[in-house]
């Protein structure tokens, strides 16, 4: 059944205070099981700490009761080590939140193969790694010639290549901004399109694109029927800005004055030097920043 106190996974050292008597957990009860030195390869706290590997530990209701780790071989393999949970905390989640703590770790480092050893006789622990999408391999390395190991893999998934492109701004006047910011960073209004059947005038749809050879994404600006302004600073209970443009600019005083004559309007508060707050015609804030 689910821990009443959340898990929390935290990097963790081999040599922290609270890590030692999970390991030496491990090892006895991996002796408990009747595997003789010869038949357990888990590595020493210095062992742990020689070879790099990334520790991590599971805390529920402020104790840590779980640790995992990782090493990685250099050439997008990895091999899981250590995996321990305290038998009370077994069952609850925490073994789930470990594993996924490294996967994130595994997928953030290029390791796109996981794989990992443990005991012939460790009938819970195999059901768990098959549950979580391993499957056995021949026995590797170190295990090759140790008849009670068994050997899993799993391997991950390249991530989607993902590529922003454009950023797309609510607003009540998608036409008049889309000029606005075109005039702003010299770029060509590439689309405009008017409001549709029983919309008012202002509403439509623009979109600015930069120049040829020129970096920055696609700016789309859309008509939103219940526009509020936002306020920022941000206000307790009024409209704020989810989110603003930052455009980078050589001389900070020059781009705000032209930011001005476009039509824009410096925010009252100023939190940096170095940075400009403005708002754009509907009330949007950008930074200009050197």
């Amino acid at each position: 059944m689910p821990n009443a106190d959340p898990v929390r996974v935290l990097p963790v050292r081999a040599t922290d205070p609270a890590v030692a008597p999970l390991l030496d957990a491990l090892t006895a009860e991996l002796a408990g099981a009747g595997y003789t030195p010869e038949q357990t390869f888990g590595y020493t706290a210095d062992q742990l700490e020689r070879a790099g590997v990334h520790l991590v530990g599971a805390e529920v209701g402020g104790r840590l009761v779980g640790v995992a780790g990782l090493e990685a071989d250099g050439s997008g393999g990895g091999e899981l080590k250590r995996f321990y949970v305290e038998p009370g905390h077994r069952g609850t989640g925490v073994a789930d939140a470990l594993l996924a703590a490294l996967v994130e770790h595994a997928r953030g480092h290029g390791v796109r193969v996981l794989r990992l050893e443990t005991g012939d006789r460790q009938e819970a622990a195999l059901r768990f790694y098959r549950r979580h999408g391993f499957t056995p391999i021949p026995r590797f390395g170190p295990y090759v010639d140790s008849a009670t190991s068994v050997c899993l893999e799993r391997t991950l998934p390249a991530p989607p290549r993902l590529r922003v492109t454009s950023v797309t701004v609510g607003t009540s006047r998608p036409r008049e901004l889309a000029r606005f910011y075109a005039r702003l960073l010299g770029w060509p209004v590439t689309t405009e399109e008017g409001p549709g059947p029983g919309e008012p005038p202002a509403a439509g749809w623009a979109q600015v694109r930069p120049p040829a050879g020129v970096p920055g994404p696609t700016l789309n600006f859309e008509w939103e029927r219940h526009f509020t302004r936002p306020v920022w600073p941000a206000e307790a209970g009024r409209q704020t800005a989810s989110q603003h443009l930052d455009v980078e600019v050589a001389d900070l005083a020059a781009a705000t004055e032209w930011a001005v004559a476009c039509g824009a309007v410096p925010a009252g508060t100023q939190p940096q030097d170095g940075v400009r707050v403005l708002f754009d015609p509907d009330g949007h804030p950008f930074c200009l920043f050197r």
